[in-house]
């Protein structure tokens, strides 16, 4: 499914759901962990700027705020894709 994005960073950008109902873990340095249940995973559409942005279905339906993974923290993905 296609999804869309406004946001300061990356303006508009499109991307696509990869997998639904996942458990993402972030590592924040120190042996500091979050984890996150029940999230979305997309395709890359964003950049560091963009935390808050809404993500939106094509129909305008708001799916889930962006919450931004930058690529130097250790992330680990688990769900159905």
């Amino acid at each position: 499914m296609l999804v869309q994005k406004t946001a300061r960073t990356t303006n508009y950008t499109t991307g696509r759901i990869t997998a639904i109902n996942a458990t993402v873990h972030v590592g924040y340095g120190g042996g500091r962990v979050a984890r996150f249940i029940d999230q979305i995973v997309t395709t890359n559409i964003s950049a560091g700027g963009d935390s808050g942005s809404l993500v939106l279905l094509p129909v305008a339906i708001t799916a889930e705020q962006h919450f931004p993974v930058e690529q130097r923290r250790s992330t680990e993905i688990k769900g159905i894709s």
